[in-house]
């Protein structure tokens, strides 16, 4: 693959980490997880005001992280590509590694 193409790709990579780089989209992430739901639940549950929830949203929309479809119920939102899901996990299992292994090393200071 020639070299500016692996820029490009790692630009793109770049970008996509960004997304996660706000508390309030991974609280998003995580209330719809595996699920399908309304923005009216959404709202409810991450307890967001509806100007954050729609910029939010519309800003995930927009990164390719969740779509969002009408419906009877109204707007539904899901996360677009289940490997999202799986990126979000190990993350999150990376930091909690992190966490145990420098209370560990606190608690050998602290002694």
């Amino acid at each position: 693959m020639p070299e500016f193409k692996l820029e490009e790709l790692r630009n793109i990579q770049a970008e996509a980490c960004k997304t996660f780089g706000n508390p309030k989209r991974l609280l998003i992430l995580e209330s719809i997880w595996d699920k399908k739901i309304t923005y009216k639940k959404l709202l409810e549950i991450t307890e967001l005001d509806k100007v954050t929830l729609t910029q939010q949203t519309s800003f995930m929309r927009r990164k390719g992280i969740i779509k969002g479809e009408r419906t009877s119920e109204g707007l539904v939102f899901s996360v677009s590509n289940p490997k999202i899901l799986a990126a979000f996990g190990l993350m999150r299992e990376v930091v909690i590694d992190k966490i145990k292994k420098d209370s560990e090393l606190l608690s050998l200071v602290t002694k």
